[in-house]
Order: C-alpha cells, then sequence, then structure tokens
C-alpha cells in the first residue's frame, strides 16, 4: 500500500499535504495559543492611552465611560 502510494508523483504529494495538515495546523495552534496571539476585537477591546488631555468637565461628562 505504502509503495502504490509513494510510487507516483501525485501519491507522494499526496502523502506530503497531509503529514503537513496533521503537524501544521495543530502546530500553529499551539504556537498562538503560547504567545497569546490576538485578533483585531481582542486589540480593540484593550485599554489604550490616550496623550489627549481633557478638562475637568469632560472627564465629569464621560466619567461613565
Amino acid at each position: 500500500m505504502w509503495m502504490d502510494l509513494v510510487g507516483t508523483w501525485s501519491g507522494a504529494l499526496s502523502l506530503a499535504v497531509i503529514l503537513i495538515c496533521a503537524v501544521g495546523i495543530p502546530g500553529a495552534v499551539v504556537i498562538a495559543l503560547m504567545r497569546q496571539v490576538k485578533g483585531p476585537i481582542e486589540l480593540a477591546h484593550e485599554p489604550t492611552v490616550s496623550a489627549v488631555k481633557h478638562t475637568a468637565w469632560h472627564d465629569q461628562r464621560y466619567a461613565h465611560d
């Protein structure tokens, strides 16, 4: 069976694609979880440090945010 699969170019390429998918996808997930890669939604919810100084009226008016 293995000789039939690997004996042709299409079989060898199919086996390579299967191995890449079997190792690459879980590996990428593990790396993303270890590095805690954040997507655009997580980045949008992070508090940002604003360099803009507001007046006391502005701070009082928008304190509930």
